[in-house]
């Protein structure tokens, strides 16, 4: 996912449907960090991670396809 608006898409998307958890898991953060972290960033940190392990993920699927 390297072009910025299909990237934009999929947080929007991932947002939508899984908001509800995503703000159940924001409110379990203790104070201090919920004052320090608005639930926006909190979201995008959240997606940035799973994009991040999924692209891991499709590389170590990648490097055993090709040494087949």
């Amino acid at each position: 996912m390297t072009n910025p608006q299909t990237t934009l898409k999929a947080l929007y998307d991932f947002t939508r449907d899984n908001y509800v958890s995503l703000k159940a898991d924001y409110n379990k953060l203790p104070a201090n960090e919920k004052g320090q972290l608005p639930i926006t960033l909190f979201i995008i940190g959240v997606f940035a991670n799973i994009l991040e392990d999924v692209q891991k993920e499709s590389q170590v699927d990648a490097d055993k396809s090709s040494q087949s």
